[in-house]
Parts: structure tokens; C-alpha cells; sequence
């Protein structure tokens, strides 16, 4: 089947697959060295035309799984025991004319062993001429039963011009007669197969896809399935990142090696190469799914449109005086639109937070264990007094509905507004290390927000290991974040508590401060409150604590004591005095008194009005 480009369909790929362990089974390597000739070819040749190739850029589907695109390369016989199949073929020009390369794969139909034939490579041009390609030092000399090796040829053409190939050609050179004897034993069409370097088009229209296109890596032996599934824009640096997110899916029935790649953003003709930034598995276990995820730099103001994939090459050279004999380079496979703006999976964000429904954890995660949920108990604006920010506190409520205990996860988070602006949260220190059995553990983050900030938040949480230093976002859910100021008594929520003010009375002394000689206003309050839990929930002790303030009508402060809500000394049930230990020396009547639900964050103290007292 010469030159033949054929679409077939793969099993269809399930995003929800439970996670399994992972198994690593690598592939031996090829031995033996050939040594190879060089016959002089013609040279003339036209400049060659590229297609203007770009892929469309549409939004991620959110139906039904597609089944993924796979292909097969050009092929035919080139012994009556052998099929070659054309792998790569890198036609890149420089200042330094040409470099011609070709990967070629050799398949053994029988059940012997048998030599690698002793033909000449080539590449045809254009207009005839052809360049005889060297062979790889590290080529195989035979091919085992029923079994394949992939052949590595390349060579350096001096040239100013740009050579347009089209066929890759097997020639058997008779050399016991005179004038020796070319027959050629095999032509394979180049097609559009021909890459020509990162600036250049995939020639392929049936390997330019739309974002979310499962996929898997053209004329590879590997049956992985890919899908690109999320796209996140990273600010955290000097210039933005885009973080790409494959799912990766095994349908076979063995152990697969994650075959190598790596991407290329591109944005009209300028290329922005990405690396790839996950832990770094190598193998899936049959039916396993996992994720990969590659970080593209890019530069600010840029609009990247698309991207390619590209697989290594290798090849080694014969030649003594060539000082690195070990050469790679890559060649593009496919080429993948981009959204037009960030994107991750239907379903991933939840629609609705009730701060008490658990949020959906993609269960590929490697952060949470399945026996633990999480879930965005409490959401609320804090203020930062005296400065020009304010921040959002959102509590998560983790709970263990397992049988062991668990430790606590190290989990990141930020909120997006309607802007798509991103405000990244800060991990409250905790001194809980594990959750125990059907407990719960409420951890606090806090992000900084300008004053103007309020309303409705995409809550995102994050991975922020497995891609380090980028992040993943694996849950969510939106959430209303405001103030809530409620006047005299009645229940406050500190979640996770409630508070009851049943009765209050403030008074004040007045004293002689005895280094000024004036007078000094003490304060003293008796309170009658009850204070609940949530059961079974553990808070760490000064999480987050009452704050009792005394102002006068003005608003100035003239007082204020801070109170546990958890711990040894926390505050208790029923009566209570509280004696302020700070004064004032003068006293501006009337006086309220607010209770401010106080926490300490990374930035500073923040603190939230939860209710005005006036006598």
C-alpha cells in the first residue's frame, strides 16, 4: 500500500477511569553498526513550496468521547520477507544548506531471522535529482521473527537553494558487473510527511486537529491514547506560561512505555518551544489513565493559536572526524488548535455551592485519597484595616469517611472573577497532620483581593506538586463571597461554630495613670453566650479567634481582646467577664462594641464584622 494516509478508529477514551499502579517496562535497544557508501547524486533542484497549513481553532467538545485518530505510514514490500514503512522525513534548511534525514522502519513477516538487505537510501527531489543518505551507526544488521527495527539515515547537502523532496527510494547496486547496475527495489512517496524544521507546517490535513481531538502519536508503535484537556495561563513569572494538560489513556491489554514528545506553541512564525513538567511517568498499566503536562513560556501580549507536537530523532555518525557523533533532532507529528482562552473539562467547576455538598475531584488526582472529600464550607470578604486590600477566607471542610487515618493534603487554591483575573490562595499554617476516622478538618486559605472585589468566584482546587512549580486544577465549584454585618444579638457564624449572645453589659473605671498623672479608662465586659460545633470537626488552636472592639461614636478605637475559640483556653459556655487590658484617656460617650471573627494570614491580621453592639 504505497503512500498510502489512512484514518482509522481506536477504542473510545473514557476521561473516567479509575486510577491503577503504574508498571514500568522498558524496551531493549537495537544493536550492530553497518558500514554504508555514498554514491554522488545529481544537483539540481527547484525550491520547494510549503502549504500554508493552520489548524482551526474551535472550543473543547463537551459530548459524548470521540474515538482518537490514528495512522498508518506509507509502506510496501521491499524484500518477499520484508515491509518498509516511511517514519519521518526532515527536509530543514539553514545557512548551512540542508539536512536530509529519513527514519524508516523494517518489519520481518517471517519466522526467521533475517538480514537487513544492503540497499542504498536515497531521497528524490523535485525535479529527479537524488542524495544518498548515510547510515546511522547504531543501525541493526538483522531483524529477529516476526519483529521490526527502525533504521536512522541522514545527510548534509551544501547547498543554498531549498530542495522540495518527493520519494524515499531503496536501490540494489550490482557493482560484479561493469558499468555497475542500479535497481531500484522500492519507492515509497514522500507525500506531506516532509518536515521542515520547528518554522514549518504539518503537511497533513488529517494530523491538524481541533483542541480536545483524542489522538494517538502518528506512525508509532504505541497504542496510548491522548487528549489535550485543559489549557491554563500562568502569570506567576516575568512572562506567562501556557500549561497544557493531556489525558493519557492505555486501551491495550499490556504495559505501554509513554512514548517521547514535546510541543511547540506558535503564533503566526514565531515558535515558542514547551517542556514537559509532571512527574514524569514512563509506562501505563492496561486500561490506566493518568495525566501529562507540558509548560509552553510565551511571550506577554501574545496570542498563541496552536501548537505542534514533535517526536526525537536520532541518528550516529560513521565519519571519525566528526566530533559529536551523536546527533537529534525532531520532527513534527501533528499540529493541535488552542482555545481562544483558558479551558478545562465539562463538569470540572461545579455550577452550585450549597457549603455542604462535597466538591467533584477529578478522581486521576494525586492529591486526594478516595476516602476523602472536600468541600467549600465557608466563604466570606475579611478586612485588612488601614490597608488598600482586602482579603476572602474560604474554609474547606475536609473529612476522612475512611477507616484509617489520613494525612492532611497539601492542596492549593485561587479564585477567578468574572474578569478571568486569578488571585492565587495562601495556605493558613496548621499544626493537624492527619485526619482520624469519620473526622473533619477545616482548612483555611486566604487571598488577597483589592477593595473593589466582591460577588461571584470561580474557586478552583489546585495540584500544585505534580506539575511544580505550575499548577493543575482538579475541582471546583463557584462561590458568592461579600460581607454579611448583622446588628445586636443573635447567632454568628464562625464556621465551624455558631455563637449566642443572650446578654452583655460594658462598663468602665476611670484611673489615674500614674507616669502622666491623667486619667485612664479601663473596660470590663460580662456576657452570657453559647457557643456550638460542628461535631466531629478538628480546628487548629488561634485559627480563628473572637475579637471584642471598643470605639466611640466617632468610630475610634479605644480597646480590644482577642479570644480563643478553640484549645485550652477557649472561650466557654455561659457567663463571662472579659477585662480589656489596654486604656484610653479620654472617653467619647456613646460606646458600641463589635465582635470581629479575627484571623492571622500570611499578610497580616484580617477580620470580619460579625455583629455591631450598641447599650
Amino acid at each position: 500500500m504505497n503512500g498510502i494516509w489512512r484514518k482509522t478508529s481506536a477504542a473510545l477514551l473514557i476521561a473516567s477511569l479509575a486510577l491503577s499502579g503504574a508498571g514500568a517496562a522498558m524496551a531493549a535497544d537495537d544493536d550492530a553498526a553497518a558500514d554504508d557508501t555514498m554514491i554522488e547524486a545529481a544537483s539540481d533542484a527547484a525550491p520547494a513550496t510549503a502549504a500554508d497549513a493552520e489548524a482551526a481553532v474551535e472550543p473543547a467538545e463537551e459530548s459524548a468521547p470521540q474515538a482518537a485518530v490514528v495512522w498508518e505510514a506509507p509502506s510496501g514490500a521491499l524484500t518477499d520477507s520484508i515491509e518498509a514503512q516511511l517514519v519521518s522525513l526532515l527536509n530543514q534548511h539553514s545557512s548551512d544548506g540542508s539536512q536530509l534525514a529519513a527514519v524508516v522502519k523494517l518489519i520481518n513477516q517471517t519466522d526467521d531471522t533475517v538480514r537487513v538487505p544492503d540497499y542504498i537510501v536515497r531521497v528524490v527531489t523535485e525535479n529527479g535529482a537524488s542524495y544518498t543518505l548515510r547510515a546511522s551507526g547504531s543501525n541493526a544488521k538483522a531483524i529477529q521473527p516476526q519483529s521490526s527495527v527502525q533504521l536512522s539515515y541522514l545527510i548534509q547537502v551544501d547547498r543554498q537553494d531549498i530542495l522540495s523532496i518527493t520519494d524515499v527510494i531503496w536501490v540494489d547496486v550490482n557493482k560484479d558487473v561493469y558499468p555497475k547496475v542500479e535497481t531500484t527495489m522500492l519507492d515509497l512517496p514522500a507525500g506531506n510527511m516532509v518536515w521542515t524544521g520547528d518554522d514549518g507546517q504539518i503537511g497533513n490535513p488529517d494530523a491538524i486537529l481541533n483542541w480536545g481531538v483524542p489522538f494517538t502519536i502518528p506512525y508509532s508503535d504505541s497504542p496510548l491514547e491522548f487528549t489535550p484537556v485543559s489549557l491554563l495561563t500562568d502569570n506567576q513569572s516575568a512572562a506567562p506560561v501556557k500549561v497544557v494538560e493531556f489525558l493519557v489513556h492505555n486501551p491495550g491489554p499490556r504495559t505501554e512505555n509513554v512514548p517521547d514528545f514535546t510541543l511547540n506553541g506558535k503564533s503566526g512564525a514565531q515558535v515558542y518551544p514547551g517542556t514537559r513538567v509532571d512527574k514524569g511517568f514512563i509506562s501505563l498499566n492496561p486500561d490506566e489513565s493518568k495525566y501529562m503536562n507540558y509548560a509552553i513560556p510565551i511571550d506577554l501580549d501574545v496570542a498563541v493559536t496552536n501548537m505542534d507536537l514533535l517526536t526525537p530523532e536520532s541518528f550516529v555518525s560513521t565519519d571519525p572526524a566528526v566530533r559529536n557523533p551523536q546527533m537529534t533532532y525532531s520532527v513534527g507529528r501533528l499540529n493541535i488548535g488552542l482555545p481562544d482562552t483558558d479551558t478545562l473539562p465539562a463538569g470540572r467547576i461545579a455550577s452550585i455551592n450549597d457549603g455542604k455538598t462535597p466538591i467533584k475531584i477529578d478522581p486521576l488526582n494525586d492529591v486526594f485519597r478516595p476516602d476523602l472529600t472536600v468541600t467549600a464550607a465557608d466563604a466570606q470578604l475579611f478586612e485588612n484595616k488601614g490597608e488598600g486590600y482586602q482579603t476572602a477566607i474560604v474554609k474547606f471542610l475536609l473529612t476522612n469517611n475512611g477507616e484509617k487515618p489520613l494525612a492532611v493534603p497539601k492542596f492549593g487554591s485561587d479564585l477567578v472573577d468574572g474578569n478571568g483575573l486569578v488571585f492565587l490562595g495562601s495556605r493558613i499554617p496548621a499544626q493537624t497532620l492527619t485526619i482520624q476516622p469519620h473526622t473533619s478538618f477545616v482548612a483555611d486559605y486566604a487571598y488577597v483581593l483589592p477593595l473593589s472585589a466582591g460577588g461571584q468566584f470561580t474557586l478552583r482546587v489546585l495540584d500544585s506538586q505534580t506539575a511544580a512549580p505550575y499548577n493543575a486544577v482538579i475541582g471546583g465549584t463557584l462561590v458568592n463571597i461579600g460581607k454579611v454585618e448583622q446588628i445586636g444579638k443573635g447567632t454568628m457564624s464562625l464556621y465551624p461554630y455558631t455563637l449566642d449572645l443572650s446578654d452583655w453589659q460594658l462598663s468602665y473605671s476611670p484611673g489615674i495613670n500614674p507616669l502622666t498623672g491623667m486619667y485612664q479608662y479601663k473596660f470590663k465586659l460580662d456576657a452570657t453566650w453559647q457557643m456550638n460545633s460542628i461535631d466531629s470537626v478538628v480546628t487548629d488552636t488561634g485559627a480563628s479567634r473572637l475579637q471584642l472592639v471598643i470605639e466611640n461614636q466617632d468610630g475610634e478605637e479605644l480597646s480590644n481582646q482577642l479570644l480563643d475559640l478553640s484549645g485550652a483556653e477557649r472561650l466557654h459556655n455561659g457567663s463571662q467577664t472579659v477585662y480589656f487590658a489596654s486604656g484610653f484617656d479620654h472617653l467619647d460617650l456613646p460606646l458600641s462594641l463589635k465582635l470581629y471573627e479575627a484571623i492571622d494570614t500570611p499578610n497580616g491580621k484580617a477580620r470580619h464584622l460579625l455583629t455591631t453592639l450598641q447599650p
